[in-house]
């Protein structure tokens, strides 16, 4: 293919990579990639030497122009980064944002003082209040009836996870919750917006 792009002149284009992992760890439904600052460093580094370049064309696998050019190829990296923040001038999105602030807020003060969550009745909307978590959902105190009207879960899947609360005490994350209560991944999506452990 190089050699084709090299005889015709278009060996000099542009062209996207992605770097992917083929497999997941087992167990887990999603992956987090950190450290993408070493997959760049590894790709501006690569280059062929020497004797790679002279083991391929002694091999025939390369000719002699495409030898010239892989001796001095070099990688350039450019990493381009979308915009994924939402525009706050768009109607409802101003409101949504400060909601998801209250939420995070709200969810910190869960893990520092789980006590004063839990007085305070956050994640509680079946409960009678004086605030507004933002719509927080305490999915270890929340009745299965509760799951239905306020977490949009169906009667089946709000038993199975009163269930599995019922058995393993209280929950620590939503992936402790969609694995013992063999919730569905769109359904785990759904909840993570509103979700806090108390």
């Amino acid at each position: 293919m190089l050699r084709a792009a090299i005889a015709n002149g278009t060996a000099q284009r542009y062209c996207v990579f992605e770097a992917f992992a083929r497999h997941l760890p087992r167990g887990r439904r999603y992956g987090v990639v950190a450290g993408l600052d070493r997959i760049l460093e590894a790709v501006e580094a690569f280059t062929f030497s020497p004797d790679q370049v002279l083991s391929l064309l002694e091999r025939e696998v390369i000719d002699i122009p495409t030898a010239k050019w892989l001796s001095g190829f070099r990688f350039t990296v450019a990493v381009l980064i979308r915009n994924t923040q939402p525009s706050e001038d768009l109607p409802g999105v101003a409101e949504e944002l400060a909601r998801r602030r209250l939420r995070e807020e709200y969810r910190a003060l869960a893990r520092r003082d789980p006590s004063l969550a839990r007085n305070l009745r956050v994640g509680r909307p079946d409960l009678p209040r004086n605030l507004d978590d933002g719509g927080l959902l305490d999915l270890n105190a929340l009745p299965a009836e509760q799951l239905t009207t306020f977490a949009g879960l169906s009667p089946e899947e709000a038993t199975s996870v009163a269930d599995a609360r019922h058995h393993l005490g209280r929950f620590t994350s939503l992936n402790e919750l969609a694995l013992y209560a063999d919730l569905s991944e769109p359904t785990t999506a759904m909840l993570s917006e509103h979700a806090v452990f108390i």
